[in-house]
């Protein structure tokens, strides 16, 4: 196992049963009902037995870290912890520094779901707005994973939607929104939304 020299992707090692288990992520120790040991260092091989432990580890590269936001704000999972830090944590820190850069003038928060949750729950605390839900998800795909720009298209098509009481019940007539979103990229969820 390698963990590439600017630790962009995370890597852990965890226990399960005697045996030592890698994964891209923590979290997935807790839900395997395995235990989090340690996060792989960057630039660094790991080798494993035939027994499942670790045998050996070189560091073969400096590790200069340079974390993707992608990684924190979007791709982690929001209950993982990588190199010490809670996803949860630094997405809700994202929504507090958005809060004390971004003076607008507006009657509540919100987001396209899923992923920018937190931090626009935590924008809106840290602004004093009402968070109000707006839209949810039939699914949990990702439709950026789409291999054509009509497929991303056709899954936001199919997956977001007003929730009915704000779509049908007149909440947003004369409001002023902020809605935190995350596939700013190419820009096609916020299109839809």
């Amino acid at each position: 196992i390698i963990r590439d020299r600017f630790e962009v992707k995370p890597g852990a090692i965890g226990e399960k049963d005697g045996l030592e288990i890698m994964a891209s992520e923590a979290v997935a120790f807790s839900d395997m009902g395995a235990t989090f040991s340690y996060d792989l260092s960057g630039g660094t091989i790991y080798s494993y037995s035939s027994e499942g432990r670790i045998i050996d580890h070189e560091k073969i590269i400096s590790p200069i870290p340079r974390h993707c936001f992608f990684e924190w704000n979007y791709i982690a999972s929001p209950k993982s912890t990588i190199d010490g830090l809670g996803v949860l944590s630094v997405r809700r820190a994202l929504g507090e520094r958005l809060a004390k850069e971004l003076k607008i003038n507006a009657d509540f928060v919100s987001y396209i779901p899923e992923s920018p949750k937190d931090a626009a729950e935590a924008f809106s605390q840290k602004v004093g707005l009402p968070f109000v839900e707006t839209f949810y998800k039939i699914k949990a795909e990702r439709s950026f994973q789409g291999s054509t720009q009509k497929e991303r298209e056709t899954s936001i098509g199919k997956n977001r939607f007003l929730i009915p009481e704000i779509a049908n019940g007149g909440f947003l007539r004369q409001k002023k929104g902020i809605w935190s979103d995350d596939s700013f990229v190419r820009g096609t969820v916020g299109k839809r939304a």
